[in-house]
């Protein structure tokens, strides 16, 4: 896998994956991100953080401050600075189930363990495990998946 870093957001956010990036080439998923967003068809794709110097479509021409603080730092991502994780990781109940904000810090652990490409690869699993996955105290995140395997 060639993973593109500028597709690599600097909180641990991997934007190829992103309907939003991916609406940029793919007109029906473009217009029914807009009509779920309620937004004009052109706010329904981004090109990345990276690539929109850090101010990516959801931010409606607004900098985000991770970017900027990753920046002025001169890191790449947040994993590489000495006060990671920070608030503006902080994980947050409001809007968990549709935004993967509190994944970023986990991520970015992989990210570092693992490198981009190992991480690349893993991501999608990541991000399905924290939507779609169970919580089992002592187990971490279970995928439906994963219990039909125990029980076999």
């Amino acid at each position: 896998m060639n993973v593109n870093p500028e597709l690599i957001a600097p909180c641990g956010l991997h934007c190829e994956p992103c309907p939003l990036y991916r609406a940029q080439h793919d007109e029906d998923l473009r217009q029914a991100l807009a009509k779920r967003l309620q937004v004009p068809p052109t706010m329904a794709t981004c090109p990345g953080c990276r690539p929109s110097q850090g101010s990516p479509t959801p931010l409606r021409g607004e900098l985000c401050p991770t970017y900027s603080c990753v920046e002025e730092r001169g890191h790449d991502h947040c994993h590489e600075c000495g006060d990671f994780p920070c608030r503006m990781l902080q994980p947050l109940a409001q809007r968990a189930e549709n935004l993967p904000h509190n994944l970023k810090t986990f991520s970015l652990l992989v990210l570092r363990r693992d490198g981009a490409e190992k991480w690349a690869a893993q991501y999608p699993l990541i991000c399905k495990r924290y939507f779609q996955g169970k919580m089992v105290i002592g187990k971490g995140s279970v995928l439906p998946e994963d219990e039909k395997q125990s029980q076999e």
